[in-house]
């Protein structure tokens, strides 16, 4: 019999197989029918996966993330998440948010109106390049040099390429 995962310890991805009876396709990945309910799987289209910092799952025939998770948890096999781990959640799509925010505006052809306070100085017209990661500011100081608008990130927020109307 297979443990389950208490309120914030983590269960490997190998007692996930074995939970789900998944069969093991190469070393640290499985495959089995997905645990979603009302996902009647007549192959397997579940792939299961050690990853560097847990378990990785996916749903091959394109259930939600968030479905095929809750599935697990209501049969004990995912953790629940930790209030400091929500709060970053909430954190990440907060700043994504702002970020799509600030694409749409620009694709739409309108000043950006929701900047977070480090990216103020964005035109409203013309190429921008995102940057971010060690020697971003170097970088930033050469690029705005050749007369290229350039906005450093800081760590963690998304990659965004260069945006252009």
């Amino acid at each position: 019999m297979c443990r389950t995962a208490s309120h914030n310890e983590r269960i490997t991805a190998a007692e996930i197989a074995q939970a789900l009876d998944a069969k093991r396709i190469r070393p640290g990945r499985w495959a089995c029918c997905c645990p979603v309910p009302g996902h009647d799987d007549s192959s397997p289209s579940f792939s299961i996966a050690e990853g560097d910092t847990g378990p990785l799952v996916y749903c091959h025939a394109g259930c939600d993330q968030a479905e095929i998770i809750q599935a697990l948890r209501s049969q004990g096999l995912w953790h629940k998440p930790t209030k400091a781990q929500l709060a970053a959640r909430q954190r990440r799509q907060q700043a994504d948010e702002q970020w799509r925010a600030i694409v749409r505006d620009r694709v739409n052809g309108r000043a950006p109106t929701q900047c977070p306070p480090y990216s103020r100085s964005i035109p409203a017209t013309g190429a921008i390049q995102i940057i971010t990661g060690e020697g971003a500011w170097e970088l930033a100081k050469e690029l705005r040099a050749d007369g290229i608008h350039a906005l450093v990130l800081p760590p963690g927020l998304p990659h965004l390429g260069v945006i252009s109307q």
